[in-house]
């Protein structure tokens, strides 16, 4: 169904970066949720408990055993649940529901003021801007500002989920739906980002490894990989960016783009945390210890492996997949100049047929407020 819709149609609510969303999160998302639940955990039977929880939740009664899934799937993180994925960034403890809320809305305009300006630098460059009169190739510009548009784009993305994110904390602490020490923030301090698997790991948001790392451990038990073996690890690895790249795949296919491309670039991360994790077994062996010098040096190496791919991906792109704007794009703090035209909301299915967008940009916003739906 999914195959069919992003082949059929092209929904576009006037910036590629949201229509590539769309899918990601419409589509791919609760398929991967699907497969987890039905065929990889059995939440019922294995110990998964919330911290509220009173009784085991097989002995509960039918509705609330519902309602007990609906938020045990919600909370992709699995936040306030016994199986909390790793890594997560510090949870706000003793903080007042004010105090949270008045620095969810510090953070939220940090972010926004930050994806504004960086709008401004991608809106006007000719490599990333769909509005420029002429396609052009990242490689026109010269190694400085290929890893300038490059950095541009992952932290408009880091700084749109983060926007995103902070928003629905506010509103679900602020109603009274869920509590402060349950909304670590979105994604991770950037001083760890040292090397590529931390920067996975710890930096950015870790909203699909749940399943990442299920699909990861029942493919490394199906071959008979031993636990804590060579085989296991790298077998966990690739499996759960290969199962990355799928997510992301049929965003590709929205804007019209290769089918597999991201899989490409998420395989590119396995092979690249691979090679990271020989060199610095080889730095231990021969007696090196993690120092100020050596994590500057991982900086360096981790920036360039980032904005290497992303300029590769911008050699790749024509103007259907480029990024212009931000999440909310009709909300300008920096950019009064009348640039932007507004949020424009539309579908445009050039020799194909039409459909009312509303209904699917709707049902993509739900899932994403829902994301960390908590009890």
């Amino acid at each position: 169904m999914a195959w069919w819709v992003t082949g059929t149609y092209t929904i576009s609510l006037g910036d590629p970066m949201q229509d590539y969303a769309v899918p990601c999160f419409l589509y791919s998302l609760p398929l991967m949720h699907c497969l987890h639940f039905y065929f990889f955990t059995d939440a019922l039977t294995d110990g998964t408990r919330h911290v509220y929880d009173t009784q085991p939740a097989k002995d509960m009664p039918f509705w609330r055993r519902v309602w007990w899934a609906t938020c045990l799937a919600s909370a992709v993180r699995g936040i306030g649940w016994s199986n909390q994925i790793s890594h997560l960034p510090p949870t706000p403890k003793g903080k007042t529901r004010g105090e949270f809320m008045a620095g969810a809305l510090r953070d939220a305009a940090l972010f926004l003021f930050l994806t504004d300006i960086i709008d401004i630098y991608i809106t006007h460059n000719p490599l990333t801007s769909s509005r420029a009169a002429e396609a052009q190739s990242i490689r026109s510009q010269g190694m400085i500002f290929q890893s300038i548009s490059a950095g541009c784009w992952a932290i408009n993305v880091w700084a749109n989920f983060q926007v995103v994110y902070c928003l629905t904390g506010m509103l679900f602490v602020g109603l009274g739906w869920s509590e402060p020490r349950f909304w670590p923030r979105m994604c991770g301090s950037w001083s760890d980002a040292y090397t590529v698997r931390r920067t996975w790991n710890r930096v950015w948001h870790q909203l699909f490894r749940r399943f990442l790392v299920s699909f990861g451990k029942t493919t490394a038990r199906a071959l008979g990989c031993p636990p804590g073996s060579f085989a296991s690890r790298y077998t966990q690895l690739f499996i759960g960016f290969f199962a990355s790249g799928m997510i992301h795949n049929l965003g590709d296919r929205m804007i019209g783009q290769t089918f597999g491309r991201s899989s490409v670039f998420f395989l590119a991360q396995a092979v690249a945390i691979m090679f990271e994790d020989v060199v610095v077994a080889a730095g231990r062996r021969a007696g090196v210890q993690e120092s100020a010098a050596t994590r500057a040096l991982g900086y360096m190496w981790t920036a360039a492996w980032f904005c290497g791919q992303r300029a590769s991906s911008y050699g790749r792109d024509d103007r259907r997949g480029k990024t212009e704007g931000t999440v909310f794009a009709h909300l300008t703090v920096v950019d009064c100049s009348g640039v932007h035209s507004g949020w424009k909301t539309r579908l445009v299915c050039p020799g194909r047929r039409s459909i009312m967008p509303l209904q699917v940009f709707t049902s993509s916003v739900i899932r994403v407020v829902s994301l960390e739906l908590l009890v």
